[in-house]
C-alpha cells in the first residue's frame, strides 16, 4: 500500500510539472503560469509555483505569445510594434527555432549502399569480372560547419571494399596441341573518396533538416589480384598484380537529418558520385 501511494504521488508530480502555461511578454520575459481568463483587454493568471496565491492581471497588449500545457499556442501579433527592434528580435527568435542554425558543427557517420561494380581498371587490363561476391561494404563520415542559417561547408570521406572471385581460362602448348586450363582468380577492389563540399539547407523545422549538397575531390582506387597458376608451365605468370589509380571526382546529393534530441539524430542521403544511398547517425556540436 505504501508503495502504491508513493508511485501515485510521483505520477501526480510528473503530470503537474508538465501542466503549465508559458507566457512570453513583448519585452522577451517568460514566466511559467496557469492562465485563468483572457478577455478583450486583460489576461488573468496565477504563478505556476504559487497557484494558491493571488490572481495576477496584466494588460493583453503586453503579451506576445502564450504556450499552453497541451502544446497549443496563442500569438498576439497585433501587439507587436514594428518599429521596436526588441519586439522584432523576440518574434524572429520564436519563428526561427530551427534544429540547425549558424555556427552549428555537425558530424555524420553512415553506412553506404553501392552497385556491384569493380571500376574501370579491371576492364582496361582485360581481367575477368568476378561472378561471386563474398565481401561488400561502404562506410564513411562527414563534417559540416554552418557559416549561416542556410549554407554549410565541410568535408566527406567514404571507404568501399568489394571482394569476389572469377574463373579464368588460360592456354598452354603441349607438343603440338594447345591445352586449355582453368584456375580461380580472387579479386579485391578498394575505393577511397575524399570531397570538400557545400550544403544548402532549403527546408528546416525544429526537428527536421532537408538539404542538398555538391562536392569536389579525389577518388583513389586499388585493385588487387591474387592468382593461382594452374600448372608449372607458366614461369612468367604473375602471382600478384596490383593496380592503383587516382582520379578527380564530383558528387551531388539530396538528404535529410531528423533530430531525436537537441544534438542527436538520424541521417539519410541519396547521391550521385558517392554511395547511391546512405543511412546513419548525426551529432550536432
Amino acid at each position: 500500500m505504501k508503495i502504491f501511494i508513493i508511485v501515485l504521488f510521483c505520477f501526480s508530480f510528473i503530470i503537474s510539472t508538465h501542466a503549465q502555461d508559458k507566457i512570453m511578454f513583448i519585452d522577451g520575459t517568460e514566466i511559467l503560469s496557469k492562465v485563468k481568463e483572457i478577455n478583450n483587454t486583460e489576461i488573468k493568471y496565477k504563478l505556476f509555483d504559487n497557484q494558491d496565491g493571488p490572481t495576477i492581471i496584466t494588460l493583453k497588449k503586453n503579451i506576445f505569445i502564450i504556450k499552453y500545457e497541451n502544446g497549443t499556442k496563442e500569438v498576439f501579433t497585433e501587439n507587436l510594434i514594428k518599429d521596436s527592434p526588441k519586439n522584432i528580435q523576440v518574434e524572429a527568435e520564436l519563428i526561427t527555432n530551427y534544429c540547425v542554425k549558424k555556427g552549428n558543427k555537425i558530424i555524420d557517420a553512415f553506412y553506404g549502399v553501392t552497385f556491384n561494380n569493380y571500376g574501370a581498371g579491371i576492364l582496361n587490363n582485360y581481367w575477368p569480372i568476378p561472378n561471386n561476391i563474398t565481401n561488400k561494404y561502404c562506410i564513411g563520415g562527414a563534417f559540416e560547419y554552418l557559416v549561416n542559417d542556410k549554407i554549410g561547408i565541410g568535408a566527406e570521406i567514404t571507404y568501399r571494399v568489394l571482394s569476389g572471385s572469377a574463373d579464368e581460362e588460360r592456354y598452354r602448348w603441349d607438343s603440338l596441341y594447345r591445352i586449355s586450363e582453368n584456375f580461380k582468380m580472387d579479386i579485391k577492389y578498394e575505393k577511397l573518396r575524399t570531397f570538400a563540399k557545400i550544403n544548402v539547407h532549403f527546408y528546416k523545422t525544429n526537428k527536421v533538416d532537408f538539404y542538398s549538397n555538391f562536392g569536389l575531390g579525389l577518388v583513389f582506387e586499388r585493385i588487387e589480384f591474387n592468382q593461382e597458376p594452374p600448372s608449372i608451365n607458366y614461369p612468367n605468370f604473375q602471382n600478384y598484380r596490383n593496380d592503383n589509380r587516382t582520379t578527380f571526382g564530383i558528387k551531388a546529393g539530396l538528404g535529410l537529418r531528423a533530430y531525436l534530441s537537441d544534438v542527436f539524430g538520424i541521417h539519410a542521403e541519396l547521391s550521385i558520385g558517392g554511395p547511391i544511398a546512405r543511412i546513419g547517425f548525426c551529432y550536432k556540436l
